[in-house]
This record gives structure tokens, sequence and C-alpha cells, in this order.
């Protein structure tokens, strides 16, 4: 399963959101999921790629576009290698 397979999966998953949402220009806020869905999901991005988002990352992913979550994954993990 590629980076981008696997978020999607999760984004899926912990959010309920459907395909042409998961490809929105939209942040998870603007497309009314909560705090609490939004710590679910990054708590299931750092078990599955085993790292750390920083506090910095964590704010960033709320105003993060869906569709681009897929590259700040990629961009958040060369950080931590």
């Amino acid at each position: 399963m590629t980076e981008q397979d696997a978020v999607v999966d999760i984004l899926a998953r912990e959010t309920a959101l459907s395909a042409s949402d998961l490809s929105s220009e939209w942040s998870l806020i603007d497309l009314g999921v909560t705090s609490f869905v939004i710590v679910r999901v990054l708590v299931a991005f750092e078990d599955h790629f085993e790292t750390e988002f920083s506090v910095e990352q964590m704010e960033e992913v709320v105003s993060t576009p869906v569709a681009q979550l897929p590259e700040f994954v990629r961009r958040a993990l060369a950080v931590g290698s």
C-alpha cells in the first residue's frame, strides 16, 4: 500500500467522508469534521507511519485541504527522518 493509499484509507475510515470529499480542496474543519475526529486521524497517521507529529504539524493539518493531506504526510515523514 502506498503512502497515498494509506492516507486515503485512514481518512475514509476515521472521518466517514465520501470519495468526493476526500478529493476536496476544503479542509477537514470546512467539511465539518470535529476536532475529536481530527485527533483520531492524526493518531491513526502516527500509528500507521510509526512517527510523531509536532504541535505545529498538528495545527497545520486542520487547515490543509483534504486532497493535499497525502502530501502533508509525505513532508512530515521526510522531516522526521
